[in-house]
């Protein structure tokens, strides 16, 4: 044997060997007057069968070995054939009789003497056969028993590979809840400190409590648990531990103990605790930024309103054209500081959650009327076309804030078309009025839709350019949409226009239902 079959040990070996020519030799010798051949045969006599060994029982005759008995046979000889199965093969004895002179009662003791040779051969020759049998069944065994022995070291050579460079311990514990085995190779402490104690003799009274109710629910319920523990390692220093425990059970399908597997997370935990805390500091400070910017916006005002007062009275009082133009230009600035103000305001307000909506039923023809009139002139100035789609709808929300939505999609429309139509109207659908802003003008890509409501974000400008604002329209919008539970969507194609609308609760209208597609379109428009 070679290689992985080689054995352990070897002890020796057992060998028989039976000369067959021989023992016929020595069976004739004791038969006085017997007459006659006798062949042992690789197959029947009348089959061609090939002679193994022979005896002729008169004199003395020559090795016959190997030649087909048919040619040795003689005529007028009378041949008696007997099968044998001696170690597994079958062979045939034949007894080759002359005709003179036959043969005798005597001689019949002689036979059975021979007969029972062989048979006694045959019987050895089996038990041989089965000892080596059993032999090649013990090295089999053997063979699969080291095999076993080297898949299990190994396999505990990887589980031990797999743990000895993670955070993680493995225990089981019996129904008394102390420790039977552990693998713990993330501390110095060795893991035979463990086996045959209880929590209460290794962890604090608080955590051995703790840890013990884990596991026992476990051994009442037979249900496995996950829980995340806390366990003191040192005086002031906490670990934090991540504790699967499963139900080990016995033979008979009863709960007999519980195993488990620690998960060393207190390092992400610390990193969970720090993130939280420095978001709720965070939180912290923007609720106070927005509560000071709420609570100043009075103050931060009047000094605009001072300057625009100023600005008049010194308009008034100017006769110069060069004077006049630069006090034009301090008009549109201390305009714009004042536009851009009342908008971080009204965001900080939003953000602080000052803002309490009071919806009620109201025409929204009003606030179509009011902001025709003040954005139609705006438009004008700037070459374009403000229309205005009559409607007779009533619909539930806060005027003020709903207004103030539509302000800034109109102001939003008039800061980026640059030349064209802007229309203002409302439809009906699914039981809701529908009030839509619609241009023409440059239109948005579709990859910056979901884009152009976040804060300070302007589709499109140069970021420094403040004569398109900072950005917040409609930012403004989203938030005070998500207030008043409104939907916001919008719909654009470059280079033809944009269409933005908000979704309101409709209660009924003044005269006629409304149409279900508007009159007029960004196309037509």
């Amino acid at each position: 044997m070679d290689g992985a079959d080689r054995c352990a040990e070897v002890s020796g070996y057992v060998s028989s060997v039976f000369g067959i020519a021989r023992l016929l030799e020595e069976a004739g010798n004791r038969v006085n007057g017997l007459h006659g051949a006798v062949f042992l045969l690789d197959g029947p006599a009348g089959d061609g069968g090939r002679v193994l060994a022979s005896r002729d029982l008169a004199v003395p005759s020559a090795n016959q070995e190997g030649v087909p008995f048919g040619e040795l046979r003689k005529d007028g000889e009378a041949v008696l054939e007997r099968d044998l199965v001696i170690g597994g093969r079958r062979w045939t004895l034949a007894l080759a009789i002359p005709p003179e002179p036959r043969l005798a009662p005597v001689d019949y003791p002689a036979w059975i003497v021979l007969v029972m040779g062989l048979l006694l051969t045959g019987a050895l020759a089996g038990y041989t056969r089965r000892e080596a049998q059993a032999k090649r069944f013990l090295v089999t065994e053997a063979r699969a028993r080291a095999a076993m022995a080297r898949a299990l070291r190994e396999s505990e050579e990887r589980f031990r590979m797999a743990l000895r460079h993670s955070r993680v311990a493995v225990f089981s514990l019996d129904r008394n809840l102390r420790y039977m085995w552990m693998y713990n190779p993330q501390t110095g402490r060795a893991a035979e400190t463990f086996i045959g104690r209880t929590n209460a003799d290794i962890h604090a009274p608080d955590d051995a409590a703790r840890l013990d109710a884990v596991k026992r629910a476990v051994l009442d319920t037979g249900t496995g648990s996950r829980q995340e523990v806390r366990v003191g390692a040192a005086p002031g220093v906490e670990q934090v531990f991540d504790l699967i425990v499963e139900p080990l059970r016995d033979e008979a399908g009863g709960v007999s103990g519980v195993i488990c597997a620690a998960i060393d997370i207190s390092d992400g935990v610390r990193i969970r605790e720090a993130l939280a805390e420095a978001h709720a500091e965070a939180e912290r400070a923007n609720r106070a930024k927005s509560r000071f910017l709420a609570a100043a916006s009075h103050d931060l005002r009047q000094p605009f309103q001072a300057m625009s007062l100023f600005h008049h009275i010194l308009t008034a009082r100017l006769s110069d054209a060069k004077q006049m133009e630069v006090a034009g230009k301090l008009g549109e600035a201390i305009a714009a500081g004042n536009t851009l103000l009342n908008t971080l305001l009204d965001t900080s307000a939003l953000e602080a959650g000052n803002v309490k909506p009071r919806p009620t039923v109201f025409p929204f023809q009003d606030i179509a009327d009011r902001l025709n009139r003040e954005f139609a002139e705006q438009a004008s100035g700037k070459g374009m076309v403000l229309r205005m789609v009559p409607t007779s709808a009533y619909v539930l929300s806060d005027p003020v804030l709903l207004e103030r939505m539509v302000r800034n999609l109109l102001v939003n429309a008039l800061r980026y078309a640059e030349a064209g139509t802007i229309l203002l109207g409302c439809r009906r659908r699914d039981g809701h009025a529908l009030i839509e802003v619609w241009d023409t003008g440059p239109g948005i890509p579709a990859d910056q839709l979901k884009l152009i409501f976040d804060d300070f974000y302007r589709c499109g400008t140069d970021q420094r350019d403040s004569g398109r604002g900072l950005g917040l329209g409609l930012s403004i919008v989203r938030r005070t949409a998500q207030i008043l539970g409104h939907q916001v969507d919008v719909r654009s194609r470059v280079g033809k226009g944009t269409v933005f609308s908000i979704s309101v609760v409709m209660v009924g209208d003044r005269h006629n239902p409304l149409p279900e597609e508007p009159t007029t379109s960004v196309a037509s428009a």
